[in-house]
């Protein structure tokens, strides 16, 4: 049972939620290592320096180089586009190379297996036994808003409108019986 829409919903909630926006600092440890800009300039990493890459940078693809199809739709990368992670001629799910949630490479999470496989049973049970809704006044919200950088993470609105962060939006969650 491969649930290509249901995989793709998890990913596609992972990257507009950076939920680590700074991602995992690197160190350049041996030598220093040169590397050449799309601009054609050198530049110098110097031995014993930290490389952090900035997630929400790629995820929301500010710089415009990255493998998101949210414009192809006339989505912002702030909407869920379930089209970043479903093969066109296929409909299978395939793994984005734009995604960096857990890293990249051979030097990515070690825990992002069991983490991705928790999130789907999890996710899963909680679908199919309980119902989820939004008050009414939150019903046209199409995002939640973040209060910016990596420290703040998400807003909470407040049900004046205030985003101080002080309330949480409230979820009614209702049992299903079967």
């Amino acid at each position: 049972l491969q649930l290509p829409l249901f995989r793709a919903l998890i990913h596609e909630v992972l990257r507009i939620s950076c939920v680590a926006r700074a991602g995992v600092p690197h160190s350049v440890s041996k030598n220093d290592i040169w590397i050449t800009g799309d601009d054609g300039i050198k530049y110098r990493l110097p031995k014993d320096s930290f490389i952090m890459y900035n997630v929400q940078c790629m995820h929301y693809d500010y710089l415009h180089r990255e493998q998101w199809k949210n414009a192809q739709f006339g989505l912002n990368h702030e909407h869920i586009c379930l089209e970043n992670w479903i093969e066109e001629q296929t409909g299978k799910f395939v793994q984005n190379e734009s995604f960096m949630t857990f890293g990249y490479g051979k030097r990515d999470c070690v825990g992002k297996q069991l983490a991705m496989k928790e999130m789907r049973v999890i996710l899963g049970y909680l679908l199919l036994n309980y119902k989820f809704t939004l008050p009414t006044e939150y019903e046209n919200m199409t995002h939640i808003p973040t209060a910016g950088g990596v420290i703040n993470g998400v807003a909470k609105p407040t049900s004046d409108g205030n985003k101080n962060g002080t309330t949480e939006i409230p979820v009614m969650v209702e049992k299903i019986v079967f």
